[in-house]
């Protein structure tokens, strides 16, 4: 990996976290639209990490989710339910502008804010 790369996929490394942190913060004040939005960035930031260290890259948000898919969780690079974890949050992502939908999802995505630490071991 060229040290421009090795660079650029800490920096999404470091978003991701930075992220994840926020995600909890608005969680634990009742900010659930916002955690929601926030939580799919630290998997956005994560997976794009993930797949620039492979060498790869997406131009579009549903391109990265079919390449993370396609390069990483098909072949067996990264545990299966990755994978099902950032569909959950972009489908949620989506349709955070719905208060009922958000108030559903919160408990489901605080499950996958904890995974979320997974990603920092990439």
């Amino acid at each position: 990996m060229t040290s421009e790369r090795a660079v650029l996929v800490r920096y999404r490394l470091e978003r991701a976290r930075e992220s994840l942190a926020e995600a909890r913060l608005l969680l634990q004040a009742g900010h659930t639209n916002t955690f929601v939005n926030r939580l799919y960035y630290a998997c956005f930031y994560a997976a794009s990490a993930a797949l620039l260290a492979e060498g790869k890259s997406a131009t579009t948000h549903s391109g990265l989710r079919t390449l993370f898919h396609q390069g990483l969780v098909k072949p067996g690079v990264v545990p299966s339910n990755w994978d099902a974890f950032t569909t959950r949050s972009s489908i949620a992502a989506r349709r955070a502008i719905t208060p009922t939908w958000s108030a559903l999802m919160s408990r489901r995505c605080a499950i996958g804010c904890r995974r979320q630490n997974d990603w920092s071991n990439i």
